[in-house]
């Protein structure tokens, strides 16, 4: 799946990869990456998996974006999401696909 390939890549910036061209690369990926999924659904914030591409936007409560659609999830950014639980509307369902 994209989203490991990122992951992976993240993972081995200094030891396998150029840490700036590494960087820049997953950037662009998780952005710009056009892939046809198998499924695509609403699913909870708390739901949130590693591997989910964003159809929609998260947002904080006060409106302050917090990760743009067309991001793929990694496990430390589905961690840093949960983090901020306090200051999300954790009822809304955001559209993903994986």
């Amino acid at each position: 799946m994209p989203g490991q390939a990122l992951e992976f890549i993240e993972g081995n910036i200094g030891s396998f990869y150029d840490g700036q061209i590494a960087r820049v690369f997953c950037s662009l990926m998780s952005v710009n990456v056009n892939i046809q999924f198998k499924k695509s659904n609403s699913v909870a914030i708390q739901d949130l998996k590693p591997g989910m591409y964003l159809l929609d936007e998260i947002a904080l409560k006060n409106g302050l974006l917090l990760v743009p659609k067309g991001v793929f999830l990694n496990p430390s950014l589905v961690d840093k999401i949960l983090s901020l639980s306090s200051l999300l509307n954790m009822e809304k369902e955001i559209k993903v696909s994986f």
